[in-house]
């Protein structure tokens, strides 16, 4: 009876054994797969300027090597023509630091930015191109404002606008001309150079044209021009 109990334990552990191996694969296949750990990080991750004034803002960042293997510095790409980058390319050895230093010219924005600069590098063995950004942030206080931020026409009625520009603390800002480059619309400025009038005659209007911009001729050294939308709403009723 003996001899017929060890092949039925063996069949029954056998089945057990491949069940939990089974099982574990199977768990294996399910489980979310963690992030690949990063190979080129930068320090700070992010820079903050703050509230910073129409200027030049000049930062630095730290890039490390954070894996074991050699990975070689190709480029830089900037996330626009309003920031310069200087890094050196080339390899860095595991757990090597490199810093790059940058300038951002804020002026023309305003409110809250953000732009990026990513570096792109490859790992030793491995053509794959691959990139880290670093994000860079302000609020940026303008030497002006100008309200309203778009003149809307329609396209059939005779009508005037006024804008108005706004000096923000510590500057001294005037309008020296406004141009718009379309027959249907004409500008005046105020005796005190803070406002200006845009007038629109619709008989001069044509059904062709939609896209108008105001051209502001500031004093402001930091934004000469300011470039305010002109939207014309289509009547159709008979």
């Amino acid at each position: 009876m003996a001899h017929k109990i060890v092949p039925i334990l063996f069949f029954v552990l056998s089945g057990t054994v491949f069940a939990v191996a089974g099982w574990v694969l199977l768990s294996d296949s399910q489980s979310p797969k963690s992030p690949p750990k990063p190979v080129l990080v930068f320090t700070p991750e992010a820079v903050h300027f703050g509230t910073v004034l129409w200027g030049i803002e000049y930062g630095k960042a730290v890039v490390t090597n954070a894996s074991a293997t050699s990975i070689e510095i190709k480029a830089v790409v900037k996330g626009c023509d309003c920031s310069e980058v200087l890094i050196k390319q080339g390899a860095l050895i595991p757990g090597e630091q490199r810093e790059m230093s940058f300038q951002w010219d804020t002026r023309g924005r305003r409110g809250a930015n953000v732009i990026s600069i990513t570096v792109l590098y490859a790992v030793e063995d491995d053509p794959t191109e691959r990139f880290v950004p670093l994000i860079i942030e302000a609020n940026i206080i303008p030497d002006f404002d100008i309200s309203p931020e778009k003149l809307v026409f329609v396209s059939d009625q005779e009508d005037a606008h006024q804008i108005t520009l706004t000096c923000t603390e510590g500057n001294f800002v005037t309008v020296r001309d406004v141009l718009i480059q379309h027959p249907a619309f004409s500008a005046v400025v105020s005796p005190d150079m803070q406002s200006a009038t845009v007038s629109f005659d619709p008989e001069r209007w044509t059904d062709g044209t939609r896209l108008v911009q105001a051209r502001i001729v500031t004093t402001s050294e930091n934004q000469p021009i300011f470039l305010l939308p002109i939207n014309i709403h289509v009547n159709r009723t008979p």
